[in-house]
């Protein structure tokens, strides 16, 4: 009988080690379809969002006195 209960739990240990594996690759996809979705995000904006900030920093007072003068 304890044999019986040993090849048991092995074979219980053994599906959940595979259903941890198979955990990890679905974690790795959505993690890299994450990613992708991000540069994708990052190539489309990244130029409206660099004109952006390129605009309002230069629309920045220079001195303590000068008026801020938005023009974005």
């Amino acid at each position: 009988m304890g044999r019986a209960v040993r090849v048991a739990m092995g074979r219980v240990v053994g599906r959940a080690e595979g259903e941890r594996g198979a955990a990890a690759v679905e974690y790795a996809l959505l993690v890299a379809l994450i990613a992708v979705a991000i540069i994708g995000a990052l190539v489309l904006l990244g130029g409206k969002v660099n004109s952006t900030y390129t605009c309002v920093g230069n629309s920045m007072p220079v001195g303590s006195s000068a008026p801020a003068t938005p023009t974005c």
